[in-house]
Parts: C-alpha cells; structure tokens; sequence
C-alpha cells in the first residue's frame, strides 16, 4: 500500500474526506479550507466532481494529488484531482474535476508534446476527446471514431493542408477536416512518429504553418483512451 499524506488537521476534515470517498483516491491531500477552517471547515466537497473520478491510475506508479478549492460560502469546494508519472522517456499529467484534461512532455527538455481534453456531454452522455499539438486537432469519439483538423479560425471557403513524412499533402475543407476512413488512416500513419507539416488560411488574415515530429504519439493516444473508457456521465 502507498504512503499517503493528507493535509487537512487544522479543520479536522480528514473523517469527512474518508467518509466521502476521497482519501482513498489521493496520495496526497491539499485542503485549501484548512486556510480559514472556522470559515470554511464545514464547508462540503462537490461529490458529483468525485463521481466522475476514476477508481484507479493510469499507471501503478502514478502518484495522485488532490486539491479541495474554495470558492466561497455559498457553494461546495470543489476537487480536482490530479497524477502525475513517468512512461519510458515520457511524463505525463492527468487532471480531473467536471471533465478531464492531461499532457505528454518530454522528460529531459519539459517540452509539452501532446495536450488532450476529454468531456461527457451533459445532455447525451456521449464522450469525446481532443488531442493537439501545434495546429493539429485530432477528435476522439470511440470506437476508432476520429475526426483531424488543422487550425482554428478559418477563412470561409478555403482548405486545409496536411503533410506527414514526404508523402504528398492532404487537403481537406475547413472547419471540419478529415473524416472518416481517411482520418483512421492519418492516425495509424501518426503512431509511427513522422514528420508533419501543416498549413491553413486564418480569418481574417494570416496563413498559419506548424512543423514537428509526432513524438510520443503513441503515449498520448493510450492515455487519452484511457480516459475516454473512465469517463463518466455527471
């Protein structure tokens, strides 16, 4: 069992956090009520945040930090919940509240490679995911269900370009992009890490060009499915 540390003595809201189902889920606990705890020590967590949380980690080793924030008086404090770990060259943040978000860096530079966002739709339950890097969006919507994008912004009318390794560009409408087979396809060709160009005309004015690796591709995908496949409706 992992040593876990909560930090809540001054209100002495660790049984109400134990009976809640939080302490359990955290490594580490940071209860910003314990600022002002003759204010805010009675002050309720916001369980239908925990609801959507995830019973497990995305890795054995990922270590999770979880943050109860004050907003006032009138209205629960609210939890997020966050890990962080390690996968080979890799790390990675996973932060949870109402929906999820996340990031994949690399390890040595701390540049930020992927960045991805994933939600359930409060009317229809359905989940989706976004990952990007750059000006490249790629839509998740399960079942290898994807939709690629390039930039945000556009001019009417015009098209999208994309170019993976030297292979000939891609050209899509905005704002849509690819679909279908065609985006399955630009997705597998992303899991071997090529080069991509990309290139689109912004409204009002501008022609915006990005130019990377797709690095660690394969890390984000995995870990954004995860987080689909945890996703719960609120």
């Amino acid at each position: 069992m992992r040593l876990r540390i909560a930090l809540v003595a001054l209100c002495m809201c660790a049984p109400a956090l134990a009976a809640q189902g939080i302490a359990e889920r955290c490594d580490t606990i940071v209860d910003d009520r314990d600022r002002a705890p003759t204010l805010y020590g009675d002050l309720p967590v916001d369980t239908i945040a925990l609801e959507s949380l995830p019973p497990t980690t995305y890795s054995p080793n990922g270590v999770v930090t979880c943050r109860i924030l004050v907003g006032g008086l009138s209205q629960p404090a609210v939890l997020y919940r966050r890990e962080d770990g390690t996968d080979g060259a890799y790390t990675y943040s996973i932060q949870y509240s109402r929906r999820a978000s996340g990031t994949v860096k690399a390890t040595v530079s701390g540049e930020t490679l992927w960045v991805f966002d994933c939600a359930v739709d409060a009317i229809t339950d359905a989940r989706s995911c976004l990952l990007s890097r750059d000006d490249l969006y790629i839509h998740y919507y399960g079942d290898d269900t994807w939709i690629v994008g390039v930039g945000t912004s556009h001019m009417p009318g015009t098209t999208v370009l994309l170019r993976i390794d030297d292979d000939p560009a891609l050209s899509a409408p905005e704002p849509l992009g690819f679909e279908g087979e065609e985006a399955a396809s630009i997705v597998a060709r992303l899991m071997q890490g090529p080069r991509i160009r990309t290139r689109y005309a912004r409204f009002p004015s501008g022609v915006p060009e990005s130019d990377f690796r797709a690095d660690a591709f394969p890390l984000a995908v995995k870990i954004m499915r995860w987080v689909f496949d945890h996703l719960r409706p609120l």
